[in-house]
């Protein structure tokens, strides 16, 4: 039981940063992906409001 205990945290401790950045890089992909469809979808609206 320690020993299973010992070596969860060692993995955990050997895996978690890597499973952080993974999540932090996926976070600030989604997030810069809504921006620019933000942004896109503004264009268009700005768009339809000069050419209607």
């Amino acid at each position: 039981m320690t020993v299973g205990l010992v070596y969860n945290q060692h993995d955990n401790y050997e895996t978690m940063p890597h499973f952080i950045e993974a999540r932090r890089f996926v976070y600030l992909l989604n997030a810069s992906r809504a921006r620019s469809l933000s942004f896109a979808s503004n264009l268009n609206e700005a768009q339809r409001g000069l050419f209607s």
